[in-house]
């Protein structure tokens, strides 16, 4: 997405951005905190809570659009000099709570993505995250246009933040 932002095919494009070239100016739209999605049943017994101990040793599913890593999480992670055991790669984290149920698997996505799923524990993560900034990115160049300004403002009045 970044490169059509740059190469100005697209307008706009909304996500999680690490680095951005110096010719794209990102407004961050609202920020999010990480929580993990897990059941229960799936966990070493007794399950207690998950720990900082059990988060490293557990499988993980990643949500990768294009199966790349590392992710910002994972990028957040490096602090702590250890790396999380990625089990499987999903392309959208809509199917995750279904592959997550009857397992031992860990997802840690954005809180606001964990919907309907009251059959699976959401809990804080048992690491110190930074929060989510979810942005809005578009080229320099298309700063004073009007239509472009017009469409970030309808953006912003969408969210319910």
């Amino acid at each position: 997405m970044i490169a059509a932002v740059v190469e100005v095919e697209i307008d706009m494009a909304l996500g999680v951005f690490a680095d951005l070239p110096p010719q794209i100016e990102a407004q961050v739209l609202f920020r999010d905190a990480y929580a993990c999605l897990l059941d229960p049943s799936g966990q070493p017994q007794p399950y207690t809570g998950l720990t900082a101990d059990r988060y490293w040793a557990a499988p993980h599913v990643l949500v990768a659009v294009h199966g790349k890593t590392p992710t910002e999480l994972d990028l957040s992670l490096r602090r702590y000099r250890m790396a999380r055991h990625i089990a499987l790669i999903l392309p959208h984290w809509g199917v995750a709570p279904q592959v997550i149920q009857g397992s031992d698997l860990i997802l840690t996505v954005a809180r606001r993505c964990l919907t309907n799923v009251s059959f699976l524990e959401i809990t804080a993560p048992p690491l110190e995250l930074p929060t989510i900034p979810f942005s809005a990115i578009s080229h320099t160049r298309r700063r004073a246009d009007p239509a472009l300004r017009w469409l970030a403002e309808e953006v912003r009045g969408c969210l319910d933040v």
